[in-house]
C-alpha cells in the first residue's frame, strides 16, 4: 500500500546546489584549458557560484507538476 503526500511537495535543493556547483567547477576549468578567460579574471569565482545557486533553484522547482503523470 502506497501513500501520496499530503503536504506541498518540493524538489531537492540541496542536490541541485551540489551539483551546480560540481558543474560550475569542470566548466570553469574547461574555459581555463581553452583560454576563453585568464586565472586572474573573477569569472574563475563567478562562475560556480551562479551554477550553484541556478543549481540550488532548479532543485528547489524541478519536480513541476505537469510534467508527472
Amino acid at each position: 500500500m502506497t501513500t501520496e503526500p499530503t503536504g506541498p511537495v518540493r524538489g531537492r535543493p540541496i542536490t541541485g546546489a551540489i551539483l551546480g556547483l560540481v558543474f560550475g567547477i569542470f566548466l570553469t576549468f574547461a574555459l581555463l584549458q581553452m583560454s576563453v578567460f585568464a586565472l586572474d579574471s573573477n569569472l574563475v569565482v563567478a562562475v560556480p557560484i551562479v551554477t550553484l545557486i541556478l543549481g540550488f533553484v532548479n532543485g528547489w522547482f524541478a519536480p513541476l507538476r505537469f510534467l508527472r503523470r
